[in-house]
């Protein structure tokens, strides 16, 4: 996802084919961090990734909680780092 005045040619694009090729590895550490935080009982599927400049990426699960907006696991790199509530803005931790 580029924004105004960012250039295609910025986006990490090995870092996009890593983690496409080896996505049910990013799925399976996003489902244990989804699990750590929000607790054993969640079953997130449904996952969309969101790519953008820079190491930092999205992973999105559209069900398993969170409704209707999912939850959304924060990537750096391709480490999963944190989940973010888009509903209130917050960081969940």
């Amino acid at each position: 996802m580029l924004k105004q005045g960012q250039d295609i040619a910025e986006v990490d694009y090995l870092l996009v084919a890593d983690v496409l090729l080896a996505r049910d590895r990013y799925i399976a550490a996003a489902e244990r961090l989804t699990r750590a935080t929000l607790g054993a009982s969640v079953q997130p599927s449904g996952p969309e990734f969101t790519f953008y400049v820079g190491s930092e990426w999205v992973l999105r699960f559209t069900d398993g909680g969170r409704e209707p907006i999912g939850i959304f696991v924060i990537f750096n790199d391709r480490d999963a780092v944190r989940l973010e509530d888009l509903e209130s803005g917050d960081l969940l931790e």
